[in-house]
């Protein structure tokens, strides 16, 4: 979400485009209108289109394509049913990925990361297809994740550097 945040912050999204606007490719045969209509405000707030569904059980080669080929039939519109998505939060990492043409940690520490003090040593472990992982394979210390969470608890400050916009991020962590 911080990284979603940044791109807003830079004016390269919008929180209400459509995800297909991203990945037209990945959707060409994918039938359902609901999951051509979801928004990335609606994936962040995990109110996806599709249930889902565990990922590594298939041996799949494209965790995005896997993602947007879903071949569920039950679909509904998104914004309408809160359902945690594991799935959702990966291809926010994608989009940052697709969007900057960097990986996800690279983005995020030219963001954020270096001036909190992440450590150097942290990264992602990438999924087939070659994205990072970046809904729950974050590798790093106790001590980034307690910066990471005060950096959020301070709205995006640090060091009295107003880093990331406070709005995005209040809106970010309050109920939906």
């Amino acid at each position: 979400s911080l990284a979603i945040g940044f791109l807003e912050q830079d004016g390269l999204i919008n929180l209400d485009d459509k995800i297909s606007k991203y990945f037209p490719e990945e959707l060409k045969s994918q039938p359902n209108e609901n999951m051509r209509n979801q928004t990335i405000r609606h994936m962040l707030m995990m109110s996806t289109a599709i249930p889902v569904r565990y990922w590594l059980y298939p041996r799949i080669e494209d965790r995005v394509k896997f993602y947007f080929e879903n071949d569920t039939k039950q679909y509904r519109p998104s914004g309408t049913t809160f359902e945690y998505d594991s799935e959702g939060s990966f291809i926010m990492g994608a989009l940052v990925e697709r969007v900057t043409g960097k990986r996800l940690m690279e983005y995020l520490r030219e963001k954020c990361l270096d001036k909190i003090g992440f450590s150097k040593e942290a990264y992602t472990l990438t999924c087939p297809g070659g994205h990072s992982w970046g809904d729950s394979a974050l590798i790093c210390t106790a001590q980034d994740l307690a910066k990471a969470a005060q950096f959020t608890l301070k709205n995006g400050s640090w060091d009295g550097e107003q880093l990331l916009n406070a709005d995005y991020v209040k809106k970010a962590t309050s109920k939906q």
